[in-house]
């Protein structure tokens, strides 16, 4: 059984004095079906983002992981039905063994981790105020032998949670489905050996609001799905015969390379850039660096620090308690990722070392 792993990824900034894809394979995010947006593709991570009225929606998709999230926001009056955002991948994988000929049955056990969840805030309403709105999620995955992109096949995690709120009926928000949703999943795939068989997983969440009085003074209604890190492929615990004989020699090969056996890498970061300000008046300069990065969603946080020596990293200077580091200014680019600019709080000199550093690390 595989079990919680802690993480932590390093992108660091300093100055110092592909294998062929075929078509079953799809990665694709869509944003409200035919009206809204949908990027596909069979090598890459994928992702994109829309605004309605009231509301941004975002989905992203990668081999072995997906995420979503949807959120609308009344303030005084207005209506936003928001839309669906599903994040989709498929793959095909083929399990063999010098023990077994092809046809024969096997299982293997697989872990799936799912970060995020549902909130609903109806606040400031007076009576006599209509309101409305909700918030829903859907995770599945699916296994079938056949090799399809258009076949769902059976189910082997579906799990749904969903919150509502009608000040008509009810001044309290209702729960249905699983709310939190389970943070992890083990699941049982059966597969043939030498015959491929597919995976998909599926993410999709939604939320809606609406306010229709015409001045309910300091009324607000809050509905997010937010599911940022969605779900995982966390890897592959066990292998066995039908019988429930274990396996000890096998391959796994998939038609998109990635390797199954191992967790699926989380994208923290996106892209980094370094370099030096422009001169002040005083002719000093500083080490900058731009990342772009995800958002913490509650299940991680981020660390940065400057340091001059790449063997001792120092979040303080010596004797003053004074950070080496500072963010200029920190930029949303979507529901899910945004930018910033971080500064070492010291000028930089052409004889010594300057770096900084970005962590990702989880929360205690």
């Amino acid at each position: 059984m595989l079990g919680p792993k802690r993480f932590q990824l390093v992108f660091a900034a300093g100055m110092a004095g592909g294998c062929l894809l075929h078509a079953d394979t799809v990665l694709k995010v869509e944003l409200g079906g035919s009206t809204g947006k949908v990027v596909t593709s069979s090598t890459e991570a994928v992702g994109t983002s829309t605004n309605t009225a009231h509301g941004s929606h975002a989905g992203t998709a990668g081999f072995g992981r997906v995420g979503a999230g949807s959120r609308v926001t009344i303030a005084s009056t207005g209506n936003d039905p928001g839309l669906n955002a599903v994040s989709t991948f498929i793959d095909n994988f083929t399990v063999t063994s010098p023990s077994y000929a092809s046809f024969v049955r096997g299982t293997f056990i697989a872990t799936v981790s799912f970060n995020g969840g549902l909130t609903l805030a109806p606040s400031g309403l007076s009576p006599g105020d209509g309101a409305r709105g909700g918030t829903t999620y859907r995770l599945n995955v699916f296994h079938s032998e056949n090799i399809n992109p258009n076949s769902s096949g059976f189910p082997v995690i579906s799990q749904t949670g969903r919150l509502d709120f009608d000040r008509l009926f009810s001044e309290e928000v209702t729960t249905t489905g699983i709310v939190p949703p389970a943070t992890q999943f083990q699941v049982e795939i059966p597969f043939k050996f030498g015959i491929p068989t597919q995976i998909k997983m599926e993410l999709l969440v939604a939320s809606f609001a609406a306010i229709t009085d015409l001045e309910p003074a300091g009324a607000t209604l809050d509905a997010n799905a937010h599911f940022a890190m969605g779900a995982r492929w966390e890897g592959i615990a066990d292998v066995r015969h039908i019988s429930g004989t274990p396996v000890t020699e096998y391959l796994i090969d998939t038609e998109s390379g990635i390797n199954w056996l191992e967790p699926q890498p989380v994208e923290y970061v996106t892209a980094i850039h370094a370099a030096l300000s422009p001169p002040n008046g005083a002719s000093e300069r500083f080490l900058e660096m731009v990342v772009t990065r995800r958002k913490p969603d509650g299940s991680f946080q981020y660390q940065i620090d400057a340091s001059s020596m790449l063997s001792g990293w120092m979040q303080l200077e010596p004797g003053t308690g004074n950070p080496l580091a500072q963010i200029l200014s920190t930029n949303s680019i979507d529901q899910f990722t945004e930018q910033i600019v971080v500064r070492r709080t010291t000028p930089y000199s052409p004889t010594g070392n300057s770096y900084l550093r970005i962590q990702a690390l989880p929360m205690e």
